[in-house]
């Protein structure tokens, strides 16, 4: 960067506002295993500051916001509490899952930082609870979601996905459940549809495909 022989007091107002800033990132109080946590991460990028900027090491006293032994029963609590609040109570789109599912990766990091043990099953299920599809709570349309695919309680594409169905068997299940919803006029061309994806997927088992 501005590595010079003579130090200029840019430099100086640089190092100092980044020392600052990593220290609001401490857990001034941690629990646990703090020296093995995030606090010792935030030491080490300070130590490796000192040594860039050529400032020697770091006091004793300056480092003790990064090792304060001094336990706050309550930061735990108030930290579970806060991540909770972002969780996304009942998810109807792939989004939303995935934004639950690194939510429940945060909590079990943080029992873990925390000495806390495994995560308690009533939080777990928090992010279990599945969503029942209705007129109400789902946008619907022609492309994404369509009517004919969301009646009765779960979506054909999220059911072919949790079936984990090959592309034959999904289509049969596919034309099956939208056969007399989509267009009545064509129930029976839905169903010869899904027919003939059964029978392909039936052939290439007996090895005839």
């Amino acid at each position: 960067m501005f590595r010079t022989e003579e130090k200029t007091e840019f430099e100086d107002s640089f190092f100092d506002d980044m020392i600052k800033n990593i220290e609001k990132l401490a857990i001034t109080k941690p629990e646990g295993n703090y020296d093995g946590g995030w606090n010792s991460a935030l030491k080490n990028c300070v130590y490796k500051l000192y040594s860039f900027f050529g400032k020697g090491t770091p006091s004793t006293t300056a480092m003790n916001i990064f090792s304060a032994p001094e336990k706050e029963p309550t930061l735990f609590d108030d930290l579970v509490s806060e991540i909770l609040k972002v969780r996304i109570p009942h998810p109807v789109y792939d989004d939303h899952k995935a934004w639950n599912s690194a939510v429940h990766v945060c909590l079990n990091r943080l029992y873990t930082y925390f000495g806390k043990g495994e995560l308690p099953q009533k939080i777990t299920d928090l992010f279990m609870e599945k969503t029942k599809i209705t007129h109400d709570n789902i946008a619907h349309d022609n492309i994404t979601h369509p009517s004919w695919y969301t009646q009765g309680g779960i979506e054909t594409l999220d059911f072919i996905a949790a079936k984990e169905l090959n592309f034959m068997r999904g289509n049969t299940v596919k034309y099956i459940t939208r056969a007399g919803k989509k267009d009545p006029a064509r129930e029976i061309e839905d169903l010869e549809k899904a027919r003939f994806y059964l029978d392909w997927e039936i052939n290439r088992l007996k090895g005839k495909a």
